[in-house]
Order: C-alpha cells, then sequence, then structure tokens
C-alpha cells in the first residue's frame, strides 16, 4: 500500500450493465485519498493467487484502483458472505465496516451492503 496516492478509483461490481446508475467515482480529494488508504491498510490481507468465492464477484464487491507515484495497483473488497477474492496487483481483503461506510459516502449509488 503507498503512502499516498493521487488518486483512487472506485468502480462497484453491483448491478447491471445498462441500469443506468454510476456505481463508479474518480476520488481526487487528499483527504478522502487517504481515508480509503487507510481503511485498505486495517483491512486484512489475502495473500492467496487463486479467488475464493468461485469467481462469483457479482454483487458484493468493489476494486479501488490505486494511482500512485510509479505505481498503479487494484484491490478487491467483498462485502457479502465470502471472506476474500483476489483482484489485479493488489492483494484482496474482506471488507472493514470502515471501508464499506467510506465508499458509500464516496459513491452513494455503490449498491453494496
Amino acid at each position: 500500500m503507498p503512502a499516498a496516492a493521487e488518486s483512487v478509483f472506485v468502480q462497484s461490481l453491483a448491478g447491471r450493465d445498462g441500469d443506468d446508475q454510476q456505481r463508479n467515482a474518480l476520488i481526487a480529494n487528499s483527504c478522502a485519498i487517504a481515508r480509503l488508504l487507510d481503511d485498505l491498510r486495517r483491512a486484512p490481507v489475502n495473500v492467496a493467487t487463486t479467488s475464493a468465492c468461485d469467481d462469483e464477484w457479482w454483487p458484493d464487491t468493489v476494486t479501488l484502483t490505486v494511482l500512485s507515484v510509479g505505481a498503479e495497483r487494484t484491490y478487491a473488497a467483498r462485502f457479502g458472505t465470502c471472506n476474500q477474492v483476489l483482484g489485479g496487483t493488489g492483494h484482496a481483503a474482506h471488507a472493514t465496516r470502515d471501508l464499506r461506510d467510506d465508499i458509500l459516502r464516496l459513491v452513494p449509488n455503490a449498491g453494496i451492503s
């Protein structure tokens, strides 16, 4: 996890294509970025190289793409009953309540529970 980032892109996998709901946001506010990075640091890390949940990410998964100096990493957080998923180049984690609350504050239509 980088100490700081230029931006964080939040993409919820809830919903279906074409439902006219915006379930993503580019976060550029430094305070909001710091909170999301802190949330990710507190989440339990999955070091497995394969996903749990039988590859079923929908509907309670959110990916966070962190753009920092010289690197971009994608993290996946699971919000349902499945403990962990693996996503992108980052470590996946079962979401904490703080991460869930901050994502819903920044992306009100995320559709996660």
